[in-house]
């Protein structure tokens, strides 16, 4: 069987771990013939690896960092071109967005009482933007925070223990969250309708994060409407009421049902693995041909 995983990110990503030339060697050793690295944001690692003619192929893909509504949102692109110039404003206005973003959560996290320094940031982030699961690291590494009750939850033998940053970062920086910061970006409509107009397929990404197969049925059909393709039904966000949940969603509205890991390396989301959630390689073909009919 030919298995493909298309959500894997790159050390080019704002919380990957692994280079992209590397990552690829792990997809194959994995066993899967086809990959995308979809990165938060971001095309860079296409600077270092060319999509197409590689062992296993490389589908060329982008993760964008959307708002719908009160909501931060997922979406996926792929067959892009990484460097199309639209794209790449786009991407640029997120990137934005993300710097300032990250100045108000130091602040913010600071208020609550933890300490980290911006060294320490800076050290964790590796030159780049620090987004939540940095901020885990800074804070939980921190000797200061040690005797902090708030992090016994992912201190070693803790009930969130097993991912910690991946945890503190849904806990307190994400929507309602002690620690969330506000910020304005491009819709999840505008950017389903960019990634049309480019020629890419748009994928709802890990939708059991922030919806429901039943209750948000109708939202999603919107964003259908507004040109979605895909929906992220094999994901290590869901367990298997909701993968069977949003398989019917997406055969009810005509959807491609798509799969990926989100496979970041070892530190962030140490129980999410290489080629975890798989799909068949006939799924890249139906992309291909939705965006062709719909095209």
């Amino acid at each position: 069987m030919s298995l493909i995983d298309l959500h894997l990110h790159s050390s080019a990503s704002s919380d990957g771990e692994i280079p992209p030339d590397e990552l690829l060697s792990l997809a194959s050793s994995s066993g899967l013939c086809a990959v995308s690295i979809a990165d938060h944001d971001t095309t860079a690692a296409y600077n270092q690896v060319s999509p197409g003619g590689t062992h296993p192929e490389l589908i060329a893909g982008v993760e964008m960092t959307t708002m719908l509504s009160e909501k931060t949102i997922h979406l996926l692109g792929y067959f892009i071109d990484p460097f199309e110039s639209r794209l790449l404003t786009a991407l640029s206005a997120l990137e934005e967005a993300k710097r300032k973003q990250a100045g108000m959560r130091s602040a913010k996290l600071r208020s609550l009482g933890f300490v980290f320094s911006n060294e320490e940031l800076s050290q964790y982030a590796q030159g780049k933007l620090p987004v939540g699961p940095i901020f885990a690291m800074a804070i939980l590494n921190n000797p200061q925070n040690r005797s902090d009750a708030r992090l016994i939850p992912y201190r070693p033998g803790g009930a969130r223990s097993t991912q910690p940053y991946y945890f503190f970062d849904k806990d307190y920086l994400q929507e309602s969250k002690p620690a969330y910061c506000r910020i304005e970006r491009i819709s999840t409509t505008d950017a389903v309708k960019l990634l049309r107009q480019i020629n890419s397929a748009p994928v709802l990404a890990h939708p059991g994060e922030k919806f429901h197969p039943e209750r948000d049925a109708g939202i999603i059909a919107g964003l259908k409407e507004a040109g979605l393709l895909g929906i992220e039904v094999f994901s290590s966000y869901h367990d298997g009421e909701q993968q069977n949940g949003f398989f019917n969603l997406a055969k009810r509205l005509g959807l491609v049902a798509t799969a990926g890991s989100d496979y970041h390396g070892p530190k962030v989301k140490p129980k999410v693995h290489l080629g975890d959630c798989v799909g068949q390689y006939k799924t890249i073909d139906e992309l291909h041909g939705a965006l062709q009919k719909d095209g």
